[in-house]
Formats: C-alpha cells, structure tokens, sequence
C-alpha cells in the first residue's frame, strides 16, 4: 500500500470563541471538507479525487493515532486505529469534546491542545514555516466520531513519563533507501571521488545521524543508485537505448546478444561516425581490453564484451570484420593473449598481427631478470634495417642465450618492425589505447548505459574538437607531420646528393650512405618505407631534384584526410518513441558472483612499472635546523 504523508498547519483559537485550522499550503497539505451527510465512502473518495490517487492500482486505509494522553497509559507498541464506516466500531474511540469551558481554553497555554499531532522529534505547532509537520501515515490519523462526519482532536501533554532510554528505544534504525534519498536531496556528491567518510561526516553536519563506515559505503551505493541509476536498470534499458543511437547516427552498428534466459552476454557499437572516418586513417587497429569495476563486472574493448575466453573473442572480432573488413593491408596490434591471437587467425586471415613491445619488455624483466639487457632488447626491436637487428640479435644470442630463445619463440616477425611483414608505421605500443582506457578510468563503475553515454559524449567533443582543429590548419600537413619535418631539414642540409638516374639518388653523410627511390618512396635506411614519411636522406634528394617534399608523404598525413576523418559527428540519442518489439526485448545482468571484501578500483602495477617507479629520484631529506638537503636534523653538523 503506498502511503500519502499529510502536512499538518496549525490551529488558531479565534477570539476566545471557536477553533480554526490554517492550512499550509506551502507544504502541500489539503483541507478537505466534510459535513454530518458526508460517508465514509465519500470521504475516501474525495481523498482519491484531491490527491489524485489511481483508486484501481491503491488501495485507501484511514487511520489515526492515540493522543499522547492516552498512549501514557498504554503500552509502548500501542498500535494505530482503523478508520471504517460509521456502522463498525472501531478498538479505540474518541468522546466527543464539544464543549469546552472558557476555564479549560484560559489553561491551554500556547495551544497546547493540539500538540499531540508534533513530530515525535520534537517538533511543535510552534514551528512557524511548518517544514516540521511531516507525518508518515502512521503518525497522523483520522476516525469519525459515532455515526456523524466529525473527528475530535484530544488534549496533549507534553510532560513524559516515560524515561529518555524508554523513548529513545522506540525509534527505529533508518534504512538506506531513507539515508540515500535524504543524502541525494540534500547532500548530493556521488561522483567518483566521494568517500563514505565524506558521507559520514555529511550526514553527521547536516541531520546528526551518525553512521559506521559500511552504513556510509552502502549509503553512497544507494545515493549512487538513485542519481545514477541502478546497475540492474541499466541492463533493462540496453535495448532502448541501442535503439536511439541507431537512429540518431544512422549506419551505426550495434549488436546486443543474450544467452538463452535473456541476460546480457555480448554487445558491440561502432558509430557510423567512426566507421565512415576510417578509410582515411592508418590501417592499424590496436585491440586492448579493460576490466569494468561495476557490479557485473565484464571487459570493455572498443566496445564491449563480457568474457575473456575463445567465443568471445571470436565474437568480437567477427562483428568488427563488417565495419573493417579483412585486408592484405591491414594490421591488428594486441598483447599475447591466446584467444585473441587464436580469433584474429580465424576471422581475420589477411591481416598481419603483432603484439605490444610493451608486454615483451614486462616478461624480459620478470622471467628472464634481463634489466641489464633491456636496453639491448629495445634497440632490437625498434631497428628499421635487417643488419641492425641481426647484430643486435646476436649480441643478445651471446649474452643470454635463455633470453634469446624466449625472443625467437615469440616470433620476431610479430614484435620486431624490420621483420613485420606489413604497415604498423610508429606503433610498437598500446598507447593509443591506453589513452582511451586512462580517459574512461572514471565512468567504468557506472551502470552499462551510463557508460555507453559517456562514451558517447567523449566521442562526440573529440570529434567535434579534432574536425574543428583541422578546419584551422592552414598548412597542407597536419602539425604534427610538419614540425617532424622541419626538425629534420637541418641534418638534410648537411648531406651531399648524387643522382644516380633520373628517380633515384646517392645520398652521403660524414660515415653513412644510403640510396633514396623518390618514385618509389624508399630508402636503404627503411625509415621512408616504413614510416610512409621522407626521412632525412629523402628530403635531401627532393630538395635536389626540386621537388615538393610534401610530394613524398602519404595521404594519411595531410589536413584534408584529418578533416575527414572527424568530418561525421556523434550525435546524442534521438528522443524518439520506442517500438513496441524494442521495448518488449529482455536483458538481464549477467549471472555474475560477487566476490567477498570490498571491490578493488586500482589494478597491480606491473613489473616494469614497477621498475620505472624505482628510477625516480627519491625525495632528499632536510634538516630544519640548517635547511640543507642532504641529511636531517638529526645528523645535521650544526646540531
């Protein structure tokens, strides 16, 4: 039964002559008129009619309470009495009072009469803006008097005879859907950087509650919820919200799977934004997932997916074939993980796949306690020419044997770019998608369509900001490109030129020699070949053969493929009415078990950030006798 709170005013006593209620309308409250013909059942029904109440879904239960008076004399639990039609007597009833001495109405000091309607909080009729009538249903009550229409309201004394211990263990423990609405309506921080001693501390300021850590924790959880959103609605809701941004992008794709009891088990969403920018950009997608932190937990890719395992991943991957298709020249980056590289074989066959040098370093330092070779290592794998790396190689063949075997067997031809049989251009790391996952580390623990929208909304600024940067380049390249460039004209100064034939030339340094193809775009350096930019050695021949050096970069370099790259926006969901069969579809959370303890935010470093942590300068004492760094008060020569 859902309970209305009705909003006490106050009761004024006119000239000594009558008793009159003021309502206060500021706080909702309604007077409801009633004389000697109106019955029960119209009295029910004007309630349903003022307080617009559906009388076919709720059902309408009047009751009153006891005056304090009487509840003196009964026990602690006494409980409410039921109003019911004139005919039915109720368990209690009130004497009608209507006359009352002059004597009596002299006595009642500050209209204390009526008292017995406060808050049992303490609050009084006293209260002048009336915020402190509020009463839960139970609290304020109503019964007709015999068969008439009239209620009588009782004397109250507002002298307890009970104890404050005996009072005080009426009340009840507050639950946390009060405690979460008061500290939403009130409070109203829940972001990421809340605490539950920031709830504890809040709530203790503002209402006096005072709460342990696990009551603050679960306070928040529930104000989160609240605000936010559940994790369980977020689920309900996918369908619908899929649903908006397809039709607000149109050519967008999203797919949405469940299992076979309809809860959650894969989703995918490219934007159409993306989708049409990706011919003009670097055929390299870098695959990385990053653990959810919110209730049901998952994996998120560049889009989203629940489990690490063969399936899934091959599910993954298949969805991602309609938006990039398979190509001779296209190159997938991720780390070792067996089930990716076991789906990219199966679904993208052409493509050429490498892994993250990042993950070679991690187990070079952790298996093989290769720091000293570390550097030997990266050397080998940054090499543009076959001999560098073959020298390279064989120093670290010489040095630790182990070292190289573990190296060979996670095949040179994935990790090392002189052997990568494809374009990976610059990208040896996971940067690129690190940056993404760093820029979503916040909005991870939301519920699943919160972050989808964040995704949505940090997809939209960055391409609106990236269309309108390159909208304001004025220079054919884009700025990165150009200041490249620029910093390598000073060293082609310094380089002599001979032409061979009419493409091709001898470029020579003080101890370095190399051959350039300008109509083919190589150089015996290799840096032109695979970096799809002229090197050093390449600006010189065309700066010799007069021609544009702007001539020898690759489309995917230039304003005009950046612009339209980013020229598509995101749009926001379409406020638009739901299909039927949409809004019908199920999705439900996953079947997820949530392990004990509280849930960790913060992943473990890894070795080599733990290595990296190491190189940083520690902080160097100082004495606050001297102020010299160095050493402490303790130690310090002028002690």
């Amino acid at each position: 039964m859902d309970h209305i709170i009705l909003v006490c005013g106050k009761w004024k006593f006119e000239r000594k002559k009558k008793w009159l209620f003021e309502v206060d309308n500021d706080q909702g409250s309604k007077l409801l008129a009633a004389n000697e013909e109106t019955r029960y059942e119209d009295f029910v029904k004007i309630i349903y009619e003022d307080y617009e109440v559906d009388f076919a879904e709720h059902e309408l239960e009047l009751t009153y309470v006891l005056p304090k008076r009487n509840l003196v004399k009964e026990n602690l639990d006494t409980p409410p009495v039921k109003v019911e039609e004139a005919s039915k007597e109720p368990e209690e009833t009130l004497q009608k009072d209507d006359s009352l001495s002059a004597e009596d109405e002299d006595m009642d000091e500050d209209n204390d009469r009526f008292d017995y309607c406060d808050d049992f909080d303490g609050a009084t009729s006293d209260d002048e803006n009336f915020t402190s009538y509020g009463f839960p249903p139970d609290q304020l009550k109503a019964t007709p008097v015999g068969e008439s229409s009239r209620f009588t309201i009782r004397v109250y004394v507002d002298e307890h005879s009970c104890s404050v211990t005996e009072r005080s263990s009426r009340s009840r423990q507050a639950t946390l859907e009060i405690l979460g609405l008061l500290y939403k309506e009130y409070i109203g921080g829940v972001d990421r950087t809340i605490l539950p001693r920031h709830v504890e501390n809040a709530m203790n300021m503002s209402f006096r509650i005072k709460m342990d850590y696990w009551k603050s924790h679960r306070t928040l959880i529930v104000a989160r919820d609240l605000v936010m959103g559940s994790s369980e609605n977020g689920y309900e809701e996918l369908p619908s919200y899929m649903h908006k941004i397809r039709m607000a992008n149109p050519g967008t794709l999203a797919r949405l799977e469940v299992d076979a009891n309809d809860r959650f088990k894969y989703l995918f969403l490219a934007f159409s934004a993306s989708i049409t920018g990706f011919p003009f950009m670097r055929k390299v997608v870098v695959v990385v997932g990053t653990f959810l932190q919110g209730k049901y937990k998952g994996t998120l890719l560049i889009a989203t997916s629940q489990d690490e395992n063969d399936e899934s991943w091959t599910w993954f991957f298949r969805q991602l074939s309609h938006v990039i298709p398979d190509d001779e020249g296209l190159a997938l980056i991720s780390d070792r993980h067996k089930s990716i590289r076991k789906a990219i074989s199966v679904v993208y066959p052409l493509a050429s796949t490498g892994i993250y040098t990042y993950h070679l370093y991690k187990n070079i330092l952790l298996r093989y306690r290769g720091r000293d070779l570390f550097g030997l290592v990266k050397k080998v794998s940054y090499s543009f020419r076959l001999a560098d790396f073959e020298a390279s190689f064989e120093a670290i063949k010489g040095l630790n044997p182990d070292l190289h075997a573990y190296l060979e067997r996670a095949d040179v031809c994935k990790w090392a770019r002189a052997h990568f049989r494809g374009d990976r251009y610059n990208i040896l790391t996971s940067n690129i998608a690190e940056s993404i996952n760093r820029a979503l580390s916040d909005v991870r623990s939301l519920p699943i369509v919160r972050l989808l929208e964040s995704i949505r909304l940090m997809m939209t600024r960055w391409f609106a900001t990236r269309k309108h940067d390159a909208d304001l380049m004025k220079t054919s390249l884009t700025r990165g490109v150009e200041k490249l460039l620029e910093g390598r004209i000073p060293i082609a100064n310094l380089l002599k030129v001979q032409a061979i034939d009419i493409h091709q030339s001898q470029v020579m340094g003080v101890s370095s020699l190399h051959v350039v193809s300008l109509k083919e775009k190589t150089c015996s350096c290799r840096r032109f070949d695979l970096k799809k930019l002229p090197c050093a050695h390449a600006i010189a021949a065309a700066e010799a053969g007069k021609i544009s050096r702007i001539s020898l970069c690759h489309n995917y370099y230039r304003m005009q493929y950046l612009y339209n790259a980013y020229f598509t926006p995101v749009m926001p969901n379409a406020d638009i009415p739901i299909p039927e069969e949409v809004a019908k579809r199920i999705c439900l959370p996953p079947d997820v078990r949530q392990p004990p303890g509280r849930p960790k935010k913060s992943r473990h470093k890894s070795i080599l950030e733990k290595v990296a942590d190491k190189k940083r300068p520690k902080k160097e004492h100082t004495s606050r006798i001297c102020n010299h760094v160095g050493h402490n008060s303790t130690t310090c020569p002028l002690k």
